[in-house]
């Protein structure tokens, strides 16, 4: 089933979004940005670092280590919608360096763009994640926080080839090298105090990535998750398989009483 993400994962009328998680943040933020830039002005970037996308991903690139003089170009265009992704730096291995949460804060409050959506976490292209001390990084001001888990991270080893961050997932867990993810090791990662949630507002969607080869593991994965929701924060889920970035399976509402 093809359909608008934006309005799956209920981003509309939000402006600072972050995503966190693996298993096709980065995907997912461009879809979402291709989406919005038909009647939005939209920046993407990222709080820690990103490949750097291609033109399909992102037209345009603004690369400016000084924030006021980011804030000046933005604003001499005045643009009307579109897309454009900005970064500190470039890195020596090509990937783009993002900007600290204050200075997001900074360009979110002055105008430049409708919609500012920010990669808050890196996960090596793997399909789950432990999470460090400093991840992920979000800003105590978003509006919301999109949470990405890939419905084929149950089944693979904890090792490095499947986790990232395998290690501290193993000591979390307490398990071993050889053992299988579970479904429940992905909700006690997920959950974890230092896990895809912290620093998150009290507005949250999640999108199971990959789940178009048996969409019935994603929608395992998501009524766990919810079971496992205490606080009540996961508001939308949304269960899809990013082909070029345009289709996702199905939408469930909280609590998912089944698929919409």
């Amino acid at each position: 089933m093809r359909g608008d993400l934006v309005a799956a994962l209920g981003i509309a009328g939000k402006q600072y979004v972050f995503l966190v998680g693996a298993g096709g943040k980065t995907t997912l933020m461009f879809t979402m940005a291709r989406e919005l830039a038909r009647e939005h002005r939209v920046v993407t970037t990222t709080s820690t670092r990103i490949l750097r996308p291609n033109p399909s991903q992102s037209p345009e690139i603004l690369v400016q280590d000084d924030v006021s003089e980011l804030l000046r170009q933005l604003g001499a265009r005045r643009l009307g919608p579109g897309h454009r992704t900005i970064a500190r730096e470039v890195c020596p291995d090509g990937k783009l360096l993002g900007f600290a949460p204050e200075d997001l804060d900074q360009i979110h409050d002055a105008g430049v763009a409708d919609v500012l959506l920010v990669e808050g976490d890196g996960a090596a292209g793997l399909p789950l994640k432990a999470h460090a001390d400093h991840e992920p990084v979000v800003s105590v001001r978003a509006d919301m926080v999109v949470a990405v888990v890939a419905a084929d991270a149950p089944g693979g080893l904890l090792d490095d080839t499947h986790v990232h961050r395998a290690h501290l997932a193993r000591e979390r867990l307490g398990k071993s090298p050889d053992a299988r993810v579970t479904v429940a090791d992905v909700v006690t990662l997920f959950f974890h105090p230092r896990g895809y949630l912290r620093g998150a507002p009290g507005d949250v969607a999640v999108f199971v990535s990959r789940a178009g080869a048996d969409p019935s593991d994603a929608r395992v994965l998501a009524a766990a998750l919810n079971a496992a929701d205490q606080e009540k924060v996961l508001r939308r889920f949304a269960l899809g398989e990013l082909v070029h970035g345009e289709r996702w399976v199905e939408v469930w509402t909280h609590p998912p009483a089944g698929p919409s």
